[in-house]
């Protein structure tokens, strides 16, 4: 009933209805939306509170923040209510892992407050990738000391919290050691290793969204410094890219090896082979992309130079026979399977 009333004052309720509403409504300090949103976000923080032992109830509240008047967020005295609403929705997602139903709802609604609607879109972000930072460094605590002794159940649970926020914000350096001695941690082990399957899959996810981090630093840097006389071989070679590529190469040999490794089960075996094939896609469609750029540039300059730039960015080139391998492996156990 509340998240009915809460869909039909942020007119999301009836489609025909909110064609027709006068623009600007949505905004106006009378309207039910903008109501809704002032008179629930002071008081949404200690009812996520009250209720944190209920995952049916928390979800549902945890959903009541997509049907806000996001313009509200900035106004007086209401960002502070934003803020501790955030923090306490990011606390339900950490100590909720092990329900599907809650964490989902807080990864849909920290999704919404990510969109460009959101006038705290920058402290949404910020918050979110702090917290990120702080879950790959409990799982590095995790592994200083022996990750085969460690509780299997919080490696779970934070690896399954790394692979939700990898999902809504940027990756960087401390996802890729987390991440990193998980799954050669896995790939040691195989079925003695004492972590479930779901661990190696959302390692493999994480890894993913870290091979797309370094190939969208690799991708921004390239763009920017495009307008100089720079070669696109000159700007490869400086330590930060040589670093963003190193490790973005880095876990796709981790997952191909995984998808070589017997003792793995298939299921997992084929998700990792998804992870890169998703990644490869993406490095390619890249690649040619900026191949064309820079081409143009070499057009309009007074020096053009006909060659077409070879572009490598996550030096996968030279493993595509490996990973061609890899896939005709996987498949073959599957259709023996």
């Amino acid at each position: 009933m509340l998240l009915a009333s809460a869909a039909e004052a942020s007119r999301n309720g009836d489609p025909m209805r909110a064609r027709i509403v006068e623009k600007g409504e949505y905004s106006d300090p009378r309207t039910p939306g903008t109501l809704l949103s002032k008179h629930f976000l002071p008081l949404l923080p200690r009812l996520l509170s009250q209720y944190q032992s209920d995952p049916k109830t928390i979800s549902t509240l945890v959903e009541l923040p997509r049907h806000f008047t996001m313009t509200t967020f900035e106004q007086q005295d209401q960002d502070g209510h934003f803020s501790a609403m955030l923090d306490r929705i990011i606390g339900v997602m950490v100590n909720h892992t092990g329900s599907e139903e809650v964490s989902s709802a807080c990864a849909e609604t920290l999704r919404n407050f990510l969109s460009e609607q959101n006038p705290l879109k920058k402290a949404t972000c910020t918050s979110l990738q702090l917290c990120c930072q702080r879950v790959s460094k409990d799982l590095a605590l995790q592994f200083r000391t022996d990750l085969s002794k460690a509780e299997p159940d919080n490696v779970a649970a934070l690896m399954s919290q790394l692979r939700i926020l990898t999902e809504l914000v940027d990756s960087d350096s401390s996802t890729y050691e987390v991440v990193k001695d998980v799954l050669e941690f896995q790939e040691r082990n195989g079925d003695l290793s004492g972590l479930n399957d779901h661990v190696t899959i959302d390692a493999s996810l994480s890894a993913c969204a870290f091979a797309v981090w370094s190939l969208s630093k690799i991708r921004s840097r390239l763009i920017t410094t495009g307008s100089s006389q720079t070669s696109h071989e000159k700007i490869m070679e400086l330590e930060e890219l040589q670093e963003y590529r190193n490790q973005g190469a880095d876990v796709i040999d981790i997952l191909q090896r995984i998808c070589a490794c017997d003792s793995v089960p298939l299921a997992v075996r084929l998700f990792c082979s998804r992870c890169i094939l998703i990644v490869l896609t993406l490095c390619r469609g890249i690649e040619k992309n900026m191949s064309m750029m820079i081409l143009r540039k070499r057009t309009e300059s007074d020096n053009a130079s006909p060659a077409d730039p070879d572009l490598n960015l996550l030096s996968l080139k030279e493993t595509i026979p490996q990973l061609v391998d890899m896939t005709r492996s996987v498949v073959t156990t599957l259709f023996e399977y």
